[in-house]
């Protein structure tokens, strides 16, 4: 009689049950894995929106003549011009940027903001500080203005005829 070589229902057994064990780990890992990568993508996409909205405001910041203040926030005035440039609002979870006809929204934890001006009597604005809530840190940049004497003159020019 010929025997058929086979797996006793013990060998099989066993095999199944390792090979469940082996794959209960690997998904466990996968998931940890998974749940790692989520929160690193996410930490990076707030990076980079606050170093987007720092290096846009730095630049409109650089191009403006006069920079003023609102009930919520600060208006900038293009070069040479009086009409607005940008116009930004502090919320406390977002910061609203408003263009000619663009409206930029950065969700940005801000916690305080502080503008000092050049004196009582001109409106303009000399220091810009920001501190902002970015992964459990909180992150303060500063950002000054210097105007030219002709810009100042201007403004002053400007207060006077009013």
């Amino acid at each position: 009689m010929n025997k058929i070589k086979s797996f006793t229902i013990v060998e099989l057994v066993v095999g199944m049950l390792l090979s469940s064990i082996v794959l209960t780990v690997v998904f466990y890992t996968l998931m940890i894995l998974n749940y790692k990568i989520k929160n690193y993508s996410q930490k990076t996409n707030d990076v980079n929106e606050y170093l987007l909205f720092r290096n846009i405001l730095s630049r409109d910041w650089d191009n403006a003549t006069e920079i003023k203040t609102t009930a919520n926030g600060i208006v900038m005035y293009k070069k040479d011009q009086r009409e607005t440039v940008q116009e930004y609002s502090f919320d406390t979870f977002r910061i609203i940027r408003r263009s000619n006809q663009t409206i930029d929204t950065f969700k940005i934890a801000n916690s305080h903001t502080t503008l000092q001006r050049i004196s009582d009597g001109l409106d303009l604005i000399k220091i810009f500080k920001c501190e902002i809530s970015l992964n459990n840190q909180n992150i303060q940049f500063v950002i000054r203005k210097d105007y030219t004497a002709l810009e100042l003159m201007n403004a002053e020019k400007k207060r006077d005829d009013q």
